[in-house]
Parts: C-alpha cells; structure tokens; sequence
C-alpha cells in the first residue's frame, strides 16, 4: 500500500502527519518505508542525520546506476522504518530530467523496484555472509543471468506496451529497446529447504519455504490405503455423532 501526503501550500501540516503516521504504523510492527519528496527534507531529518548523507532520493531518480533500494536508510530510534531521504538537491530536478521521456515514471518504477518491501533487507553474497554454513554453488554463470534477466525485462516491457495500447485486440505490435545500463549482484535469498527420506525405496521428501512470505512448494508422499482409512473413519465417526444427537433427542 501507497499513501501520498501532497499538498502544493506549506504549512499545512504534510510532514507532521508523515512522520507520524509512519511511526504508528512502525509501532504495529507494519514494515514502513518514508519516501521524502520535499526539498527541505524535514522528514528525513525526523529520523537521520542528512549531513552524513552520500546518496539520497534525487540520486535514485537522476542516475541510472543508483536505485531507491541503495539510498535507503533504518531510522535510527524506530523499528520497523526506513527513509529513503531528501536533500537541497531536490529542488533541482525538474531541470535535471527536463527532456526525459520517462522522467514522470522513475519515481513509480523505483517503488515497483522494491515491492514487496521486505526484499530491502535481502543482501548481496559475499562468502564472510555464510562463512561456517554450507552453501550451495551458483547453478548459472553470470553471463546465462544476464541473459536471462535481461530477457525478462523485455518480456515486461512488452507486456506494459501491449496493456498501454488502445482498443480491445491488436496485432503486429513491434518495438525496439536498448539497454544503457545494467549491472549483476548475486544476492542472498531467504528461503528454507527439508529434505527427509523416509524409505529407501522412495525418492526424498523436500519441500521448499519462503523465508520472508512463508509459502510452501514442494508434495507430500501420499498413500492411498491411509486416505481411505482415514475416510472410512472420519465417515464413521460422523455417523455415530449423528446416532447419539438422535438418540437424545428421541
């Protein structure tokens, strides 16, 4: 969920009622993330000290190797939040992005970019991160996941392209895309693997948890004798439940 807090008068209370209803949401342990748009950048004063600052939403928005996830910082006394900060620089980047095709957009990408928000604390790997676990090696090189995601982000961008077009149906719709910048990280992904034989005559049990939303894929070894039995009872023991609700109430 977005809430936009907007007003073009000052004065009117827009930073107070910011940082204070992400602060009581923060406190109900609802991970909250404060996106500071104003120049002054009160809000994020609120919560960090700016003149340690060396990036900040402006950098997110007008450099294409910076993202909103790099200038994100925790509050400092507050669970549960994160400021993505302003600066003086803001007030310059109207001019900044004067002529950008996509300028009205990047601050939406930027959001996409990062939702849900919990992948904010996802880590880049280095091997000091796992250091005395057992870690498994990368199944891909770096050039097949550039290739791959690079390949996805196409696929996205036709399937905008294709939403964005008028009408109910078309046909022979083409585009072209070029690519300035790109860069790859392996990060750190949460997510919990069991694995269990229970026979020797029967291939493992494993079943795979998100770490972070807690689903579950993976299938259970069923046996269909136990599931007739277990019907078999569960029929019967609903039968006997309805023989003593009749036979009290007779």
């Amino acid at each position: 969920m977005i809430i936009a807090i907007t007003n073009q008068k000052g004065g009117v209370g827009k930073t107070t009622t910011a940082i204070n209803l992400a602060a009581a949401l923060a406190s109900k342990g609802i991970k909250t993330l404060v996106v500071d748009m104003d120049p002054q950048a009160n809000s994020s004063m609120s919560f960090l000290d700016i003149h340690e600052l060396k990036l900040s939403i402006y950098d997110a928005l007008t450099e294409g190797h910076v993202h909103l996830s790099d200038v994100i910082q925790p509050a400092e006394k507050v669970p549960n939040l994160a400021i993505a900060p302003s600066t003086i620089a803001l007030a310059k980047i109207e001019a900044k992005l004067i002529g950008e095709l996509d300028s009205h957009f990047r601050l939406k990408d930027e959001l996409q970019a990062i939702q849900p928000y919990d992948l904010v604390h996802l880590r880049r790997y280095t091997p000091a991160v796992v250091s005395g676990w057992i870690a498994e090696e990368f199944s891909r090189d770096a050039d097949d996941c550039r290739r791959m995601s690079r390949g996805e982000a196409l696929d996205d961008i036709g399937l905008r392209l294709r939403r964005f077009m008028p009408g109910d149906s078309h046909s022979d719709l083409t585009w072209r895309t070029a690519v300035q910048w790109e860069t790859l990280d392996p990060v750190l992904v949460p997510v919990w693997v069991l694995a269990v034989r229970y026979r020797d005559d029967r291939p493992a049990l494993r079943v795979v948890i998100n770490g972070q939303t807690g689903a579950i894929a993976g299938k259970a070894p069923l046996a269909w004798w136990k599931l007739a039995l277990a019907a078999v009872f569960l029929a019967g023991l609903v039968a006997a439940i309805l023989a003593i609700v009749h036979g009290g109430q007779g």
